[in-house]
């Protein structure tokens, strides 16, 4: 396999920065959302990019066979990111907002799991 060469001159990291992977999280089930994975083995992603042994990517289930996996580098994450979210204030306030209620449901079940009280 080749590596590609040159730098993608229209990439810019910066415009990812304070952009989580888990804004995307909050308009899919807990079950079939993005996670960072370590590759174990080269690989392209969903847009052709390369994933190198040891990188950081990101997956998540599109289905419910075993190679229904969709996969995204951290470059192509930050992509997607930067094009949903970006200058997108509202969208990112709404993705926000559902990710602190799903925490917030997910500490109320934990603390009846357990027995305490809310306000505890």
């Amino acid at each position: 396999m080749a590596y590609p060469t040159d730098l993608d001159s229209h990439y810019q990291p910066d415009l990812a920065k304070g952009l989580d992977f888990n804004l995307l999280n909050a308009f899919l089930a807990e079950e079939v959302g993005w996670r960072p994975v370590s590759a174990n083995k080269a690989h392209e992603d969903l847009f052709g990019d390369w994933v190198r042994s040891g990188d950081t990517y990101y997956s998540r289930r599109a289905g419910g066979g075993f190679g229904d996996l969709l996969k995204l580098s951290q470059a192509s994450m930050d992509r997607v990111l930067v094009s949903t979210f970006f200058a997108n204030e509202g969208l990112r306030d709404f993705a926000v907002k559902e990710m602190k209620r799903r925490k917030a449901a997910m500490m109320e079940k934990m603390r009846e799991a357990i027995g305490l009280e809310a306000n505890e």
